[in-house]
């Protein structure tokens, strides 16, 4: 018997099914060893890490620069150290002592001299927020920086005025925006942006700027410089760092160099020897090497033709030679192309002919092309070390100057002139990438083609296609890409192990890598117990794909969802049902402009529906291709269908006389290309008819993290034996779609074993559905694809499904037992729901989890709570007409929505004291509202202008279309006007009349705060979390200690008390742990536990046993990390094992109810851990 191994990979997941299988008569008959589901936590993905770690270390540079400004302040006497010991309470006396900054600097370079007060206050201002830049993008892709089109508008108007308007100081930019406001009547006018709003950001420069114009302004001020000497050591220290470890209060660390993130030659490779960094394809080599190797395939498929006479042609070595040299030498395009390569090089006629769905690009050299136009070829060839290294740079690093600064390092025989180098950093590398080869392994292949050898040739002489080969198959998995340490356990671990023959896999993604460094651990155990796997089958999830993969994926998603929705409308017009079918009836309908493909006749929607005049036709039968694909399908009238049955449908309509119509219909109603080739070109058709393992080729799964995760399991369990793999058939690890075994589970009724969720698709908030995929997946074999062929085949041939399936009944799996695959299924789900099997929760422990929620908490002492309160900061902006979903996400709220949203905030007043706000926000409401319909009514406006224009954007201009672009140009006057009506901000008149603007509530709330921690900011103290009591408040406030409260973010860690009147929670936040803090405890359990019999610490993705004492029942549950300890409860927070539940789920600890931690390993097997004595 052959023991197969069915993988079911998913980002989150593994399910796994091991069988013994032989097939008798036919009849494929299995044994399981092992099936289960593994489930481990979560991935974070690298968006949310960097941020996380960015803004960490952000906040940290922040600190540091301030501290190090304070520190330089104090030694040249202009602050005193109390401005070290409480720079909170010394800046806050100095916003009471002096002028705001603004006027301060302002009038200090018209000439008057600052107090030392004045001075520090009015530079420190600049140095705490120093605007803002984008250091790393070059002047080539400045517009396209990554931060929001918002600041970078901004910031350019902002400059602009200041450039234009003759300021003293680039801030006066902003102070006369604040004094036109308060010249309108406004007061309390802020200068620095709000939430949201970046009208007042102006660039680093220009606040460096501003800063050396105090400092330039104040050197001949004795009180503050003694004399010119000291007034240069302070400025120098201030904007070039304090020492040479330092940096200045503007400068800003570069970024490292992303050498690291280079894979390695896919020869001469990270366990190689002599192991060599891949090459960027702009290096003068990797140009020529592309050339050569598309140049030799084309001649090799017939691929040259000469467009005039239409004949294929093959090419000289001298016009091979002529094409190359001049795209090395003197290339006058940025991207080689199939219509190009030939015809720009002198050879006018010739073309390499490609599909209309193959991209024509054969290389893009837009970076090659620039560095040409700095530096010659002859320079090139003549300096090509220096040339190679100067291209690691310009890739390797990130900011200009970074550029700038390494290229005068590596320059020791002074190549170039500055200039050369200032353009050089500035060119702009976005169409460059990495090849898999390296430099030297190029430069190997390159000198055996010049000879004449084949580029298959020079592979197979340099011992390309012999690296892996005559390695022995391996009983245990070595990790992916180990590291030293790693190898020097497997040298101990496996007999004769080589480094050499060590799979390398560059630039894998963090989320494969976990799937694969768990999957490797379930194999080698899976080895251990049941001995060596003789095959494996491998479907993996959709979301493991690689970003590029993800993006074809989601692009064409996006399409597929807009044409049903557009079908969907078609339906609800003409008052027909809304179903998938006939979802799909009337898509194909809207495609081909209401016609008939095989006949060319009208179609109506009616038509369309009835399945008596019309049926979905698969253009190449299933039975030939198995999936179920969308551009496969065609709407055709049934009179013209009913003969082709599972025909060569080149061959059918050729029949019929219809062919050469059928391609001008396509051609014409059609508009998706890859369904244009699909149906029409006649050379694939025939292909997938003549290829007798076609089904292969649609069962084959062939993205990338599949292609990883096979070749991985195949270099160490299937190693290859001969050189390019001859005589060895590539079936021991077999990548598989999940459409086929969709198509699989349909045809043995699995999907009706399953729980289905409201819509009858697959319950996915079950674990356990992924040991139910597995197994199927295990079962795919030659005879499980023939039964589906001939299901298909029959379905063609007009077959009802239900005497189909009845037929090939007896061919379906049966288990060793003579279960049916069906029932042996069902009984495995029956298990998974009564807890009687259980999933393997592979949970990490997190033991690095932020200690506190982002944000300081304000607080207040509220009498009637007899508690303290919590103070919120509510933003009263245009924004409130917005709904927040993160990320930049942002949707219009309803009028409604809006109104409920300013009722809250009202109710929340304290009346009548804020009657006054209230009237403002009335009136704010009111106009945000009416001034949002005006706007939305002159966009519906523009749109209807813009549909009487014609499509064509190059059609010339009528009278009547330039009377229709002046109206639209019009309505857009006055929405800006409008739009900048929605920037005036909520305000309420005062006594004199004066315009009080609301920018910002702070209301209480009703309730107590869930803030249970204070910080104190001071870093010298000792004890600086504490826990949150009033004493402790009042004990900070009255000896002025800054401080911050906080809302703890995450319990850590559970202890549990075994005392004589059951178990006791402790409950252990981050910070508590952190900071030495006890354990929080609800107050009347406080006295069982001193004299508790043992404690058991439990963290969040641990697993319970809980056993209640009553029923005598034991139940498994997975630790939530969170437990309640308020008002009396003592409980813990849980989920479940099998199912994925997203309500709370809490359990009691009492006398009656007990739990303890145990482990379920990857098979489900239960063991326990003790309670242990503390």
């Amino acid at each position: 018997m052959e023991k197969v191994l069915g993988l079911d990979l998913g980002t989150n997941s593994i399910g796994f099914a091991l069988n013994e299988i032989e097939e008798k008569d036919g009849i494929v008959i299995f044994n399981e060893l092992s099936s289960n589901s593994i489930i481990f936590s979560e991935y974070m993905n690298a968006e949310d890490r960097r941020n996380f770690r960015s803004g960490r270390r952000r906040n940290e540079r922040t600190s540091r620069r301030k501290e190090i400004t304070r520190k330089l302040l104090v030694s040249f006497n202009l602050a005193t150290k109390e401005i070290l010991e409480n720079p909170i309470e010394y800046f806050n006396n100095l916003t009471k002592l002096c002028k705001e900054p603004y006027t301060l600097r302002e009038e200090a370079v018209k000439g008057k001299k600052l107090t030392k007060e004045e001075f520090t206050f009015s530079l420190y201002t600049i140095v705490s927020r120093r605007g803002y830049t984008n250091l790393f993008a070059t002047q080539d892709d400045d517009k396209e920086a990554k931060e929001s089109e918002k600041i970078n508008s901004a910031i350019q108007n902002n400059k602009n005025i200041y450039k234009n308007s003759n300021f003293i100081l680039p801030s006066k930019v902003l102070t006369v925006k604040k004094e036109n406001l308060e010249k309108d009547g406004f007061i309390n006018v802020a200068i620095r942006n709000k939430k949201d709003n970046y009208n007042n950001s102006l660039d680093r420069k220009l606040w460096q700027e501003e800063l050396e114009k105090l400092c330039d302004s104040q050197k001949n001020n004795k009180e503050l410089f003694k004399d010119l000497e000291t007034f240069e050591k302070f400025k120098d220290k201030l904007l070039n760092g304090v020492n040479e470890n330092s940096l200045g209060v503007f400068e800003q660390r570069d970024l490292k160099s992303v050498e690291e993130m280079v894979g390695y030659c896919s020869f001469y490779n990270l366990y190689h020897e002599n192991k060599q960094k891949r090459v960027v394809n702009a290096h003068i080599k990797a140009i020529e090497f592309i050339l050569r190797q598309r140049i030799e395939n084309s001649i090799l498929g017939n691929l040259i033709i000469n467009k005039k006479t239409g004949e294929f042609v093959s090419l000289s070595k001298e016009d091979i030679e002529t094409t190359i040299k001049f795209w090395l030498e003197t290339p006058n395009v940025q991207k080689i192309t199939t219509k190009n390569i030939f015809k720009n090089a002198g050879l006018k006629d010739l073309e390499i002919k490609t599909s209309d769905r193959q991209d024509d690009t054969v290389q893009d050299i837009t970076t090659y092309k620039a560095i040409l136009e700095i530096i010659s070829y002859e320079m090139i060839v003549k300096n090509e070390d220096f040339y190679s290294n100067l291209l690691e740079v310009l890739h390797y690093y990130v900011s200009k100057e970074q550029i700038i600064t390494e290229i005068i390092k590596i320059d020791k025989e002074k190549i170039l002139t500055n200039e050369q180098i200032e353009k050089i950093a500035n060119i702009n590398k976005n169409s460059s990438s990495y090849i898999s080869f390296s430099l030297k392994f190029i430069n190997e292949i390159l000198e055996k083609m010049i000879k004449g050898i084949s580029y298959q040739d020079s592979l197979t002489e340099l011992g390309y296609f012999r690296k892996y080969t005559n390695i022995k198959a391996y009983d245990y998995l070595p990790p992916l890409n180990p590291n030293n340490e790693d190898i020097e356990f497997l040298k101990n671990k496996i007999p004769d192990f080589n480094p050499q023959e060590i799979f390398y896999q560059p630039l894998v993604s963090p989320n494969v890598k976990r799937v694969i460094s768990i999957l490797r651990r379930l194999i080698n155990e899976l080895i251990k117990r049941y001995g060596k796997i003789d095959k494996i089958v491998i479907e993996t999830a959709r979301e493991l794909n690689s970003k590029k993969d993800e993006e074809k994926i989601k692009k064409s998603q996006e399409q597929s969802n807009k044409d049903k929705k557009e079908a969907e409308n078609l339906l609800k017009s003409m008052n027909k049902d809304i179903s998938s079918k006939n979802i799909l009836r009337a898509r194909l309908l809207k495609e081909q402009k209401s016609r008939c493909l095989y006949s060319g006749e009208n179609l109506t929607l009616e038509d369309a529906l009835d399945e008596n005049i019309t049926e979905i036709e698969h253009f190449i039968p299933r039975s030939k291709i198995w999936i179920d694909s969308y551009k496969n399908k065609i709407l055709v009238l049934k009179k013209y269908n009913q003969n082709k049955s599972n025909q060569n449908p080149v061959s059918f309509l050729k029949s019929i006389g219809e062919w050469e119509n059928f391609i001008g219909r396509v051609n014409e109603y059609i508009s998706s290309k890859d369904k244009k080739f699909w149906l029409t070109d006649e050379v694939n058709i025939e292909k997938i008819y003549n290829d007798e393992k076609l089904e292969d080729r649609f069962l084959n799964d062939t993205r990338s993290a599949t292609k990883i995760v096979a070749n991985y399991l195949e270099h160490y369990l299937f190693p290859k034996q001969n050189e390019h793999g001859k005589g060895e058939s590539n079936d021991k690890v077999i990548r598989v779609t999940g459409k086929a075994i969709s198509e699989l589970k349909k045809l043995w009724g699995i999907h009706e074993a399953q729980p289905t969720n409201e819509d009858g698709k697959k319950d996915r908030d079950t674990n356990y559905h992924h040991t139910i995929d597995a197994i199927v997946i295990s079962l795919l074999n030659n005879s499980s694809k023939k039964a589906l062929n001939d299901f298909f085949k029959q379905k063609e041939n007009h077959f009802k499904t239900k005497a189909i399936l009845e037929n090939l009944k007896t061919r379906f799996p049966i288990s060793k037992d003579g279960k049916s695959l069906f029932e042996f299924v069902k009984d495995k789900v029956e298990k998974y729901e009564k807890n009687e099997l259980y999933i393997c929760p592979f949970m990490k422990k997190r033991e690095n989890i932020r200690g506190f929620k982002d944000g300081n908490i304000k607080l207040i002492w509220d009498e009637n709570l007899n508690n303290f309160a919590q103070i919120d900061k509510i933003d009263i902006n245009k924004n409130l007409l917005l709904n927040n979903f993160g990320k930049g996400l942002r949707k219009d709220l309803k009028d409604d929505e809006v109104k409920k949203i300013f009722e809250n905030i009202k109710n929340r007043l304290e009346l009548p004291k804020q009657n006054n706000i209230k009237k403002a926000l009335e009136d704010y409401e009111k106009r945000l509202l009416e001034t949002r319909a005006k706007i939305n009514a002159i966009k519906d406006e523009i749109k209807q202008e813009e549909n009487k224009l014609p499509r064509d954007k190059k059609a010339i201009d009528t009278q009547e279309s330039l009377e229709i672009k002046e109206k639209i140009e019009t309505f857009k006057l006055n929405q800006k006007e409008l739009l900048k009506e929605m920037e005036t901000p909520c305000y309420f008149l005062t006594k004199d009349g004066k315009k009080q603007i609301v920018r910002i509530l702070k209301l209480k709330t009703n309730s107590v705060t869930k803030a249970d921690s204070i910080i104190i900011t001071d870093k010298k103290q000792n004890n600086r979390v504490q826990r949150l009591d009033k004493e402790v408040y009042e004990s900070l406030k009255e000896s002025k200690t800054p401080f911050v409260a906080k809302l703890n973010d995450n319990t850590l860690s559970v202890d549990l008390y075994n005392t004589e009147k059951g178990q006791v929670i402790g409950l252990n936040y981050f910070s508590s742990i952190k900071s030495n803090i006890l354990p929080k405890i609800n107050e009347k359990k406080v006295s069982l536990i001193k004299n508790f019999e043992d404690k058991i610490t439990i963290s969040k993705n641990d697993i319970l046993e809980v056993t209640d004492l009553k029923n005598c029942t034991k139940e498994y549950f997975v630790f939530n990390g969170g437990g309640s300890i308020s008002g009396g409860n003592n409980k813990l927070e849980l989920k479940s094992i099998n199912i994925k539940d997203t309500s709370r789920l809490f359990l009691t600890l009492n006398e009656f109810a007990l739990t303890k931690p145990i482990k379920i390993n990857f098979f489900g097997e239960i063991s326990y851990e003790e309670f242990k004595k503390n």
